[in-house]
């Protein structure tokens, strides 16, 4: 069984909790703004959101905090902040026996703070100077001061977006009447529009590199995305999915979409070439009314970037495989003048990302060309060949004839399967595609055998012999630098794969 590159993911939405800035970790407090929710669907119904304002003290040294002033802030009016009057909470002090941070939910001890304030009307979503006046407690190694808690309400008709509210021009006063901290302090909540369906659930997306999960075969870089349909919407001859990647749009119909038996699931392939691997898919699946459900976007980058975050320490052995990957993406961004702003490699150390290209100072270890006879010998008058780096990395070779030949007279087969020519203006092409990573060293033999007289021509190529001879001609001249970043790049993505699939 080949070995693939498919890592079953789950689709997973990751939210940030709350905005917590640090002014000082010597013993100066912090403050934060947190939410209970940070995200939420659009509902036909008012939501409440709770707001806390929160100030802390992760020090031994014990700090007298006089007074506290900010303006709580809403930045849209579909975000409307209570206006009921201010219930103010208690303080807690949290000690441990050292001084690290004690467990949340520790409570060593309890500290009552008498608190007084001034304008605590709530009004026109604010109000001012919140007042915490008494003695802060002994030394203890962590305190924590609950200033407020506030329930904000969106309404039903907000549009999905962000929306920000902010503890504008806090300050925190010591007994001295000198300011410790002045700054403001936010936390944003992002509405989404619903997830509706009309009779699919998107399971999971993974990449693959040695082939679909079907067949084995085709898509040296690859996207797939796995989900479910119902009944009705598979009996939809109508129903499709629609892809929108690198500025175009197409349909797909959930006939054409490749089955996997064992999950119960249909899989929408997308082929992605080298320089396309921040472009973005987004997918969604449409029935015959035009009805659609939410869309999923998803990118090469955006799942390697996940699996070098949050499961490198699962695949450890998958690692480099995925810095040699965004290496020649963003090499073939570099040379083919693509998105070069949002580079693939971008995020890699200088070790992990370009440092791998600039410390290959030659490309060796490749099988040698292999000719069998002249190309002259079977009527050809010239023969070519191209490396092309689309989804799947393709070797073309060109014949040209001469003109007394027919190519009717000539049988063309690579490693002994029979292979069809194209015309191609006064040249005929003929295709080696599906040329996996690991195998770019492979040598394939084209063999050409003219009918009439028997006569023989062979010529056994491979990817990495097109990388060798054009990094030879160009490594010296500095105006092709980024193509030879390219060709060392493939080398070192060959070299990866063939480490991490056993070739």
């Amino acid at each position: 069984m080949k070995k693939q590159l498919l890592l079953f993911l789950p689709i997973m939405i990751i939210c940030s909790l709350s905005l917590f800035m640090v002014i000082n970790a010597q013993g100066v407090p912090t403050v934060s703004v947190s939410a209970s929710q940070t995200t939420l669907e659009q509902s036909d119904k008012s939501q409440v959101v709770e707001f806390t304002v929160m100030l802390s003290n992760k020090s031994p040294v014990a700090r007298d905090i006089a007074g506290v002033d900010f303006t709580l802030v809403s930045d849209s009016p579909y975000l409307r902040l209570d206006e009921k009057p201010l219930e103010l909470t208690d303080a807690f002090a949290y000690t441990a026996a050292s001084n690290s941070t004690p467990e949340i939910g520790t409570l060593e001890s309890y500290l009552s703070q008498e608190l007084s304030t001034s304008a605590v009307t709530y009004k026109d979503a604010k109000f001012t100077a919140l007042k915490m006046s008494g003695t802060s407690p002994a030394a203890v190694p962590y305190t924590e001061f609950t200033l407020i808690k506030i329930k904000a309400f969106l309404s039903p008709d907000a549009p999905a977006g962000k929306y920000t509210v902010t503890a504008a021009d806090f300050t925190a006063a010591d007994v001295n009447g000198d300011a410790i901290i002045t700054d403001s302090f936010s936390c944003t909540i992002e509405v989404v529009e619903p997830i509706v369906s009309v009779g699919e659930t998107f399971t999971t997306y993974y990449l693959t590199l040695q082939g679909n999960t079907v067949d084995g075969q085709g898509g040296d870089i690859g996207i797939n995305l796995k989900m479910k349909l119902t009944d009705e919407l598979l009996d939809d001859t109508d129903a499709y999915v629609n892809v929108e990647y690198n500025n175009t749009t197409s349909q797909v119909p959930l006939s054409e979409l490749n089955y996997d038996s064992a999950s119960d699931t249909y899989i929408l392939s997308t082929p992605i070439k080298a320089a396309h691997m921040t472009k973005p898919v987004t997918v969604a699946v449409y029935n015959g009314k035009g009805e659609h459900g939410a869309s999923l976007t998803y990118s090469i980058k955006g799942y390697c970037d996940m699996i070098l975050e949050h499961y490198a320490d699962y695949y450890p052995t998958l690692v480099p495989m995925i810095h040699a990957m965004l290496n020649y993406g963003a090499s073939a961004q570099t040379y083919f003048e693509v998105d070069t702003d949002m580079l693939a490699n971008s995020g890699l150390s200088q070790e992990d990302g370009w440092g791998q290209i600039e410390s290959v100072t030659s490309i060796d270890n490749v099988a040698p060309t292999v000719f069998n006879g002249k190309y002259e010998d079977v009527g050809f008058t010239n023969h070519t060949i191209s490396l092309i780096l689309n989804a799947e990395t393709v070797i073309e070779h060109y014949v040209t004839l001469n003109k007394s030949e027919n190519i009717e007279n000539y049988e063309f087969k690579v490693d002994g399967k029979p292979i069809s020519p194209v015309q191609y203006g006064d040249r005929y092409r003929l295709i080696i595609d599906r040329i996996l990573a690991s195998k770019l060293h492979n040598g394939y033999t084209l063999s050409v055998k003219r009918i009439s007289d028997g006569s023989v021509y062979e010529v056994t190529y491979s990817a990495m012999n097109y990388v060798e001879a054009a990094y030879g001609i160009y490594k010296d001249y500095p105006q092709y630098s980024s193509l030879c970043n390219l060709l060392k790049s493939i080398y070192l993505y060959n070299n990866a794969a063939r480490t991490y699939f056993g070739k």
